[in-house]
């Protein structure tokens, strides 16, 4: 039982500057398998990232999470053939928790 193809998504940092909104970094490891012997699997992990990179340019959200305007991606330089590895950074901005009224003030 092969679990490829995958995206696992870690959460790399997140941070707010005074009343600006939250910036969350998120990262995406990308692994594909393809055993062809011309070791093509690059050009199907570059389709998926360019699925990824369509599909947050067409609609920003996900949920109340909106990407930012950034998107980089990189390849693994050695592909381990016939497994391939890409990453992806995004950086959303979440919604502000907005301070509640206390009622003892």
């Amino acid at each position: 039982n092969n679990p490829v193809p995958y995206i696992i998504t870690v959460i790399q940092e997140g941070n707010r500057d005074g009343d600006d909104p939250f910036v969350i970094k998120i990262g995406l490891v990308i692994c594909i398998y393809n055993n062809s012997l011309d070791r093509s699997g690059h050009f199907d992990l570059l389709k998926v990232i360019q699925k990824l990179e369509s599909r947050f340019g067409k609609n920003s959200y996900v949920g109340n999470f909106e990407v930012r305007n950034s998107f980089k991606f990189a390849l693994q330089e050695v592909q381990p053939h016939p497994y391939y590895y890409g990453g992806v950074i995004l950086e959303f901005n979440a919604p502000r928790t907005t301070k509640e009224d206390s009622f003892y003030t």
